[in-house]
């Protein structure tokens, strides 16, 4: 009998094994592409990688108990020697999407080494180990899933008590990892694709977007924020949506694409005044209907571009407003605003009348409603690279004017 003919009597008696083989190792994929997919349809990339090995490792359960049931099905007292056969091909597929992984990031975006000035080199010398640290983490985590892979196709024919206790425990330290995570008490019109909202969220809302500032405001208790093109939240879509204190409770007030790119002025009663670029108008919208409409339209190049600038749009609203240009008693120094990101910074109260003067450190965002100043609070984490996402402990307090 020559080679091609003990091949082919090979394929005849193993074509079952080998077809599960190849549907198992797809599964594995999909399983892997959708922990990282969930993850990121939950926090929108804010989670740390244990969080989709976490549930990588309870989606591989579910994969091997199903493995189980059609392994008993087909092959019945043969299913443990057909588990054990099957499980082996995935080490060196293993070891080969790890060498794959980590040669295309490096072929693709080789070594960021920049030398051409002093601070590029210093730069670089922070910045290279944190890029072959990340390769190790990318590597890990697909040897490591590759393993579980390995282990939970083996435990499942044999020890299925001990893979349901793995899903369980994997499930829940999963959940607990993603943090800040709830179930809304309610939902309003348009469509609401990741309802988990957090305060973190809201802070990084205006990024992204080119001189767009004041996308949230804060009003009788309750945030109110205007999203766009942020697919992990709308669909990159319009959304002005509403929570609590806590960012939580999300209730979507309008889809509207005549609140893109809002960026708020005035809140007088149920009424939010925003200037928006995508129209160069200024608007307003009814916080409990969404009903919108224009207050005032600038001519074209009125600012000298296309669209006036925020400081300009607020202007013109206390031109054709002016009785909410209100006197004060307090004025508010800000020793820090940043059109794009929101970094803990100390701000100072002083009532014009006592001359007392307050600091108030860590605040992120701040705004007067009515006699109330509400201050959202964060710290930055330990980090020398700074970005919205790297703040923690972030909470709003309110703070009575007397």
């Amino acid at each position: 009998m020559n080679f091609v003919e003990k091949v082919i009597n090979l394929i005849k008696n193993n074509w079952k094994a080998m077809l599960f083989s190849v549907v198992y190792v797809f599964g594995f994929f999909m399983m892997v592409a959708f922990s990282f997919g969930i993850n990121d349809y939950i926090k929108g990339g804010d989670y740390a990688i244990f969080s989709p090995l976490l549930m990588c490792t309870a989606l591989l359960s579910i994969l091997s108990l199903i493995a189980k049931f059609i392994l008993n099905l087909i092959f019945k007292e043969k299913a443990n020697d057909v588990a054990k056969k099957s499980s082996i091909i995935l080490i060196p597929i293993g070891i080969l999407i790890t060498i794959t992984t980590i040669g295309g990031i490096l072929l693709n975006v080789g070594i960021p080494f920049d030398n051409s000035s002093e601070l590029s080199t210093v730069m670089s010398i922070f910045i290279v180990p944190a890029y072959f640290i990340f390769l190790i983490m990318m590597g890990m985590f697909f040897l490591l899933v590759t393993f579980i892979s390995f282990a939970l196709l083996r435990f499942a024919i044999k020890h299925t008590k001990a893979v349901i206790i793995i899903f369980f425990a994997s499930s829940i330290l999963w959940f607990v990892s993603l943090g800040n995570i709830y179930i809304p008490n309610n939902f309003s019109i348009g469509n609401i694709n990741n309802p988990q909202t957090t305060l973190q969220d809201i802070i990084s809302m205006g990024e992204g977007s080119y001189n767009v500032v004041n996308t949230f405001f804060i009003h009788n208790d309750k945030i109110y924020a205007y999203v766009f093109q942020k697919a992990h939240y709308n669909n990159r879509g319009d959304e002005f949506f509403v929570v609590d204190l806590q960012g939580k409770n999300k209730k979507v007030i309008s889809n509207s694409d005549e609140i893109r790119l809002a960026q708020f002025i005035y809140v007088d009663n149920n009424e939010a005044y925003y200037y928006t670029m995508y129209t160069n108008s200024i608007n307003k919208i009814n916080l409990e209907t969404g009903d919108i409409s224009i207050i005032f339209e600038f001519k074209e190049n009125e600012g000298g571009w296309w669209y006036v600038q925020y400081e300009q749009a607020e202007q013109k609203f206390y031109q054709i407003k002016p009785q909410f240009k209100k006197a004060t008693n307090y004025k508010i120094e800000d020793e820090y605003y940043n059109s794009y990101y929101f970094e803990p910074r100390t701000i100072t109260v002083k009532n014009t009348k006592t001359n007392k003067i307050t600091e108030h450190n860590n605040v992120i965002y701040w705004n007067v409603d009515g006699s109330i100043l509400y201050l959202l609070y964060g710290e930055k984490k330990e980090s020398e690279l700074y970005y919205s996402g790297n703040i923690k402990n972030i909470h709003v307090d309110k703070i009575i004017l007397e």
